[in-house]
This record gives structure tokens, sequence and C-alpha cells, in this order.
């Protein structure tokens, strides 16, 4: 919005009137891809700067009061303009391009294309490149080239516009009107042919030689009324639309915010911009990774839900087998199927055989897979809370980080919920602090609960990442993870943390959906692994019991 060609064309105007006759001050560099102009008072002091920026996510060219400038990490930039008078500010006919114009024969080219090609260059008479902002060493002594794209038409008069376009019959008056004027693109162009009262979508070869005219004439109407901008940001409802010097009546039916002049307007979309996409380098990446998170959470969670509700395989499974063992005497090696009553004597129930196996090992081969249907079901009835729970707090978060509009909201989110996202690996571990390989719960007073995913891991969290006055949770009379509760000092947790490290523990057990749950704890040292044990099996000593509800904080 802030930098479309009839944007810059009112810009450029405003800037001739109220910088022209003025001395060049400073021409300095103090963040990346951002140049700074400032103009010296008639008394001398420094006054109003401009402020030009090629970085490729945000072009813009603005005039502030005063920037400040910093007394370190600055550079003085091209030499030649500083204390130069400026005599004049043009605009390309047909392109992105503002020159500033110097006593000396001096020309800067502000090129703000939105790309990585926008750049800031000082030429001379001959359009000699004698610097650059961007490149300099590599661009220094070519000739810079002239826009020619859009020229012609840019400076045609309405009869000569019509002409060209009517050269086009074949095009809609859209394509043609932006294929002749590029600098106009959709907005105006639509803008223009509103007010020529054209639709756009008609080919130019339909058209009467008086709507085309009507066109050409609306196109030179706009331009003329830069001169008497009426800068508006158009929106709906709080999402903005367009920014216009001019007034746009395409989109009359729109709220509007308006500006006493242009500068202004692109000054006040330029902090709407910085409130809303300025944060993006906090949050895209991390919202991006949240959605990507979220999507796999609920992915995983409704397999196992689907796993669930077709855990009636296991039945379906021991049935099969059993028919089978009933009626061995009907089956014979070497059949594919058989259809057998139920028990109930009357359904009758196809099961499908391996023609290479024995009528007793078909029957063995059912009870197998019902074996293993049921440990699938127990262990996805064992998942699916936690993968339920991972996929709402995912969302939780997504939907928090989306509605943070501006770089402070953003940055706050970061800082409420640092602990979550790094239990989470969605951001990296804080320098010098790289997470331990377990589920990490941060409680209240700066505690932590480390509790293991396996086994394996179990022995891990136990046997060497534990203190020994680090507190050791375990569920009574069950399986279920090692849970450590990592201790500030030698003085004893208030009693409130020992209850919600204890509810973590019994809630990564197989007593997950009990009401009350009785579980052990002990200082770590405290606990031993005997010579031989399997994986994850410990012995612990002078435990403490507490009765909690299993529970995540």
């Amino acid at each position: 919005m802030v930098t479309h060609y009839v944007t810059l064309k009112a810009l450029q105007l405003e800037f001739h009137r109220l910088l022209a006759g003025r001395t060049v001050a400073e021409t300095y560099s103090q963040e990346k891809n951002e140049l700074v102009l400032t103009f010296a008072e008639p008394a001398g002091e420094p006054g109003a700067s401009v402020v030009i920026s090629i970085d490729p996510q945000l072009n813009f060219i603005v005039l502030r009061d005063h920037a400040a400038r910093a007394r370190r990490n600055s550079v003085d930039l091209f030499a030649p303009v500083t204390g130069a008078s400026l005599r004049e500010v043009s605009m390309d006919p047909s392109d992105r391009t503002m020159s500033w114009h110097f006593d000396g024969d001096l020309t800067l080219c502000v090129q703000l294309y939105n790309t990585i090609r926008s750049n800031v260059l000082l030429v001379d008479v001959s359009r000699r490149i004698l610097g650059a902002f961007k490149g300099g060493k590599e661009l220094e002594g070519e000739t810079l080239a002239s826009s020619v794209r859009g020229t012609r038409a840019a400076s045609a008069t309405p009869d000569e516009l019509a002409h060209l376009l009517r050269s086009e019959p074949e095009r809609t008056f859209v394509q043609a009107l932006k294929r002749e004027l590029p600098q106009l693109g959709t907005l105006f162009a639509r803008e223009i042919l509103f007010r020529a009262g054209a639709a756009g979508g008609e080919l130019l070869g339909d058209c009467s030689d008086e709507l085309v005219l009507a066109v050409a004439h609306k196109y030179r109407d706009l331009i003329a009324s830069l001169s008497h901008p009426e800068p508006a940001l158009y929106l709906r409802g709080t999402e903005p639309v367009a920014f216009s010097p001019v007034r746009l009546r395409s989109l009359e039916s729109d709220e509007t915010v308006a500006y006493p002049d242009t500068n202004a307007g692109v000054r006040d979309v330029l902090k709407r911009n910085y409130r809303s996409e300025g944060s993006s380098g906090v949050k895209k990446e991390l919202l991006g990774k949240l959605r990507a998170d979220l999507e796999r959470a609920e992915k995983r969670r409704d397999a196992v839900a689907t796993q669930i509700r077709e855990s009636k395989r296991a039945e379906e499974y021991e049935r099969a087998g059993k028919l089978l063992l009933s009626s061995l005497h009907e089956v014979t090696k070497g059949m594919r199927e058989i259809v057998l009553k139920d028990f109930d004597g009357v359904a009758d129930i196809p099961i499908a055989l391996d023609a290479t196996l024995s009528p007793s090992a078909n029957a063995e081969r059912y009870f197998t897979k019902a074996k293993k249907a049921k440990v699938a079901r127990a262990e996805a009835v064992e998942r699916f809370p936690e993968l339920e729970q991972r996929a709402a707090a995912l969302k939780a978060l997504a939907d928090d980080l989306e509605q943070r509009q501006t770089m402070a909201e953003s940055t706050a989110f970061m800082e409420e919920h640092e602990d979550e996202l790094r239990s989470m690996k969605l951001i990296a571990p804080a320098k010098g602090k790289e997470l331990p390989p377990f589920r990490v719960f941060p409680l209240d007073g700066g505690f932590e609960v480390w509790v293991g995913k396996s086994s394996a891991n179990n022995d891990l969290l136990t046997m060497k990442y534990a203190k020994p006055h680090d507190l050791w949770f375990h569920v009574r009379g069950a399986s279920g993870s090692h849970t450590v509760l990592k201790m500030h000092g030698s003085e004893p947790p208030p009693r409130a943390v020992i209850q919600q490290a204890a509810s973590i523990a019994a809630y990564y057990s197989k007593m997950r959906n009990a009401g009350s749950v009785p579980v052990a704890y002990c200082e770590r040292k405290h606990v031993r692994k005997p010579k031989g044990a399997a994986a994850g099996a410990v012995v612990m000593e002078r435990e403490k019991t507490i009765l909690v509800k299993p529970g995540l904080p």
C-alpha cells in the first residue's frame, strides 16, 4: 500500500513542496536496509528527516519531524550529497523510482520495488552510478537504465491513451488498462473503470469509442487529483483493505480513516503494519510450528480414537478362534474361507483362513491376533488422554498467539508460555540450558517435575539425571513413569508442590482414570536399582505416601 506508484507520486509532490531549497545536513544509516536523509532548518540545525527502507519485506519512504541519530553503530553515506541543496523531487512516469535532484547535478534515485532489487543509487548528470546503498562496489561506474515500460501511455493525452487501449480489442478493459499503465495495478485500474462506468470485464473490441475515451479521461483526472489529495485508509471491520492518496469511489461502502496529507497516512499505515506484521518475526515462525504440530497431534489423536472404536476386532478375532476350535472337523488345510454358525446357532459367521496352515494353526492365528488387538486397544486407551490434552493445549496456544497483534503482545505471549513452549520443543532451549530428554512441567515457586517416557528413559532419569535430594515419585501398586521433583536445595518443598508432583506421577500411570491414587515418594538417594533388574525396575526405601487425584498442572 505504501509503495504503490500512486502513493509514491503523491508523496513526491508533498516532498517537493516541503523540502525543495533545503540543504542536506546528514546522510547516514543506523538500521539494516534503512537510509536517513536529514535536512537542515533555515538556522542550520537538523530538522525533518526522510527515512527510506529497502528491506525486501517492507519498503517505504516517509518524512518524519526528526530522526534521532544513534551515537554508535551508524555510518555516513553518500558524502557528495551532504551539504547539497535539494532542487527538485520527481517521479519516474511509469516506475516506482523517486528521484531527488541536488545541486551539482547529483541525483539520488530511490527504487522501491518491494523486492531484493530495491536500492538507493547516487548518479551524475549522465546517469553514471557514483554510489549505491546496496551493492555499491559492483554497481559503481555502471549506467543506470531508464524505465520504458508504460512510459508512452503515462504521458499520453486522453485521445492518445484511448487509441492505445483500442489497439488491443481481444483484451478485457482491465487487462488492457493494466498492460498500458502497469504502474496502476488492479486497485487503481478498477477505480478508473468504476468512475467511467465500465465493469472491467468487457472486451475492448465490444466497447464504444465514447467509453474508451471516458476511461482515458478518468485516468488523467485521477493523476491530476494527486495535487490535492484526499488520503484515507479503507477498512472492512478492523481489516485494512487499501490505502489511497485519492478518494476511492469504488470502496465508498467501506469504513475509512482520513488523513491531513499522504505522508501522515503512510506513517499511520506503517504503525499499523508494525503492530500487525512487524511482530511476524516473533510470531510467524512459532505460529507455523504450532499449527503444524496441532495438525499432527489431531491426526494422532483421531487415529487412536479410531483404534479404540474399532477395538471390537479383538472380540471378533477371539470368537473366530473359538469357533474354529469347536469345528476343527469341518476345516481342512487348503481352505481359504469357511462359514460357521455362531454359538447362538443362528448367525452365519464367515471366517477367512490361511490355506497354508492347518485348522488348529488357523485357530491359533486368530487367538494371536485377538491378543495383539487387546494390547493395542489398552495402549490406545492409555495414550488417548495424553494425545487429546496435547492437541487441546496446542490449539489453545495457537488461538492465543493468533490474537496477539502487536510486537509487545507477541513478546508477552512468549514470556507467559516460555516453559510450556520449551517443554513441547516448539522453541529452542535458553542459551546455556539444554532441555532434558524427559517430559518437563513447571510448578509453582519455580520448581520443575521431570517425567520418564519409557522404561529405559525411566532408568536414565532416575539413575543419571536425578540428584540425591530430588524427590522421587511413583504410584503404588501399578506400573507408571518415574517422576522426579527437582529441588532447589535441602529445604523441603511446599505441600502443594508435592501434591502437584504426585498428581503428575499418578497421571502417567495405569491408574490415570482412578478417582484417588496412592503415590509413594522419597529422596532419590533412597532409590536403588537391583543388579540384573529389568529396565525401569527399582526399589525405594523410607518412602512416604500421599493420596492424590491424577492430573497435570
